[in-house]
């Protein structure tokens, strides 16, 4: 069992092997849980944010999140979308 720290889960960097749509990438370290669920358990991040397992077909899971409203959740390429146009608002403000 891994140590805990304050309650916390105390992560050790990970050697893994990641994957970009079906193109492999470099394997490269990361800190990351890696948990196996099935369909309709759920995965706590904190009180107050809950990851649910709604469909697994072939290569595709479908998630449902619940989050306070307060907190953004987005996938990953419409997050990077976000990112890049408000750094090229900032960049294209006097100042920035």
């Amino acid at each position: 069992m891994p140590p805990q720290t304050g309650g916390a889960w105390k992560f050790r960097p990970l050697l893994a092997q990641c994957w970009e749509g079906s193109r492999f990438l470099a394997a490269k370290e990361l800190d990351m849980l890696v948990l196996s669920r099935k369909v309709d358990e759920r995965i706590m991040i904190g009180a107050h944010i809950e990851v649910v397992v709604c469909e697994v077909r072939g290569d595709r899971v479908r998630l449902g999140i619940k989050a306070p409203r307060h907190v953004a959740v987005h996938r990953e390429e419409v997050y990077q979308l976000i990112q890049r146009e408000q750094r090229d608002a900032h960049i294209g403000h006097p100042g920035g």
